[in-house]
C-alpha cells in the first residue's frame, strides 16, 4: 500500500491530464512502478533475511524456513503486476542477478520458476530455459 501511495503522489501531476488515455496510462505506470519497487524491496529483503547460500549440507531451521517463505512470497506478490508488463524482457535477468543468480544477459529464462531463496546456487549461461522444476 505504501509503495503505491508514494508512486501515486509522485506521478499525480507528471502525466498529461488532457490526453484521452490519461487514466489508462496512469494505472499502467502506477502498477508497473509499484511492482518494480516491490521487487527491489524484495531484493533487499532477500539479502537481509537470507544472505548468500553456499553449497554444502542442508540444514533447516525455523528461521530459515520462515525467511525463505517470506522472500519467495514477496517475490510472487511483485511478480503479479510486473510480469504482465515485462514478460519477455531482459529486466528479469537483471532482477535475478540482483537476487544472486549467476546469469548472463544473453540467456532467456522463465523467471517464475526461479525463486529467490534458491537462485544463489544456479548458473545459467548463454541458454534458454522455458520451464524447470527445482
Amino acid at each position: 500500500f505504501a509503495t503505491f501511495l508514494l508512486i501515486q503522489i509522485s506521478i499525480q501531476h507528471e502525466l498529461p491530464q488532457a490526453w484521452r488515455y490519461y487514466k489508462l496510462l496512469y494505472w499502467i505506470v502506477l502498477i508497473g512502478m509499484g511492482s518494480l519497487m516491490t521487487m527491489l524491496a524484495g531484493v533487499a529483503l532477500k539479502w537481509i533475511m537470507i544472505g548468500k547460500k553456499r553449497p554444502g549440507p542442508f540444514t533447516s531451521t525455523l528461521y530459515a524456513g520462515f525467511a525463505d517463505w517470506a522472500v519467495d512470497y514477496h517475490f510472487k506478490l511483485g511478480l503479479i503486476g510486473l510480469y504482465q508488463l515485462t514478460y519477455n524482457s531482459r529486466l528479469w535477468n537483471l532482477l535475478l542477478m540482483m537476487y544472486g543468480m549467476d546469469i548472463d544477459m544473453r540467456s532467456k529464462v522463465y523467471h517464475e520458476w526461479f525463486l529467490p531463496s534458491q537462485v544463489d546456487l544456479i548458473t545459467v549461461k548463454n541458454s534458454f530455459v522455458a520451464s524447470v522444476i527445482i
